[in-house]
């Protein structure tokens, strides 16, 4: 598995809002050797959907996993697709982050598309006020709209974001 960094600059609207770094993998990551779950120090949320959960690339990341905690680290499994971009999506992961005592100084990782990264994300931002949130994006759209672009939303009722 080979790996590219680049460091993207950009004036800062916010404090520390003035650079993001992004990698860029070959082939199918293996997100436990990227992220280990269960020995960071830092709590992280991770949050993906049944159809990336299922995948093979997935199953030893899930399996780290007792009931959806790992360490400091917690797991969610959404629905998958565009049906789940909703507000009690977003409701859904904000519950399980304080249920499970998640501070603002804490990490969400969105690991899926476009629905996954964009309620993740808008969760991470209304969270105790903002926590930072990084992506695992799978698809291109993701990949441009919420973890580059910075897209974050859901649908609500016939409204598409």
């Amino acid at each position: 598995m080979n790996n590219d960094t680049f460091n993207v600059n950009y004036p800062a609207i916010y404090s520390g809002t003035d650079k993001s770094e992004i990698f860029f993998f070959e082939g199918t990551p293996d997100i436990t050797k990227i992220y280990k779950p269960g020995e960071s120090e830092q709590r992280r949320f991770f949050v993906t959907d049944a159809t990336v959960a299922s995948l093979d690339c997935m199953q030893n990341f899930v399996s780290k996993f007792d009931f959806d905690v790992c360490g400091n680290d917690i797991l969610l499994i959404l629905g998958s697709g565009e049906p789940y971009k909703t507000i009690e999506s977003v409701l859904s992961i904000i519950q399980k982050a304080i249920d499970e005592g998640f501070s603002r100084n804490d990490l969400f990782v969105g690991i899926g598309g476009g629905v996954i990264c964009d309620i993740t994300a808008f969760a991470a931002s209304i969270f105790k006020r903002g926590a930072a949130v990084q992506f695992v994006p799978t698809t291109l759209l993701s990949m441009v709209d919420a973890a580059v672009g910075g897209k974050s939303g859901c649908d609500f009722e016939i409204t598409k974001t």
